[in-house]
């Protein structure tokens, strides 16, 4: 049974990813802004604390050893896709919280959900050779974020996945 710590586990990825975990049988602590997730989850592995990632990357209150995988769903202000707080402020709150995450709990897998926004103004099939040119804040934030991590594991010697999902709906 592995240890898992999910931020954004109360929207919609997370609470299908969170429930994943758990009807493995892992334990997951997640991190969430919306209380009514809270009602939603039933199973004695699962661990919730409300978090900011931008208010604090504090982490003593989590008393736990060992945390296998760091899945880091959350973001704030997504419907702003313009916004300068992504490049300015969402950055290096998000790569202290991981880093800060990874130090304590000497985590060894780390994924980051990244966006389809990093790859700009595009149609059609694409994958992930094609040559990513993010237009939106948003978009080249999630990248800058996602590269900054790449030399951050090499350094803290930790497994660094970045996914990108395209238009979810369900």
């Amino acid at each position: 049974m592995a240890k898992v710590l999910i931020t954004g586990a109360s929207g919609f990825i997370g609470y299908h990813v969170t429930k994943y975990f758990l009807k493995k049988g892992d334990t997951v602590y997640a991190f969430y802004r919306n209380e009514s997730f809270l009602n939603i989850l039933n199973y004695p592995q699962l661990i919730c604390k409300k978090f900011e990632i931008k208010s604090t990357n504090d982490l003593s209150f989590l008393n736990s050893e060992g945390i296998d995988y760091l899945v880091h769903l959350a973001w704030e202000n997504v419907k702003d896709i313009n916004n300068d707080s992504h490049v300015v402020q969402s950055i290096p709150n998000h790569l202290n919280f991981i880093k800060n995450a990874v130090k304590k709990f000497n985590i060894k897998n780390v994924f980051l959900l990244g966006s389809c926004f990093e790859y700009g103004l595009v149609s059609g099939c694409i994958n992930e050779n094609i040559k990513v040119c993010p237009v939106t804040k948003y978009g080249l934030a999630k990248y800058k974020l996602g590269q900054k991590l790449l030399k951050l594991s090499a350094k803290l010697n930790f497994n660094y996945t970045h996914g990108r999902l395209f238009y979810v709906y369900g």
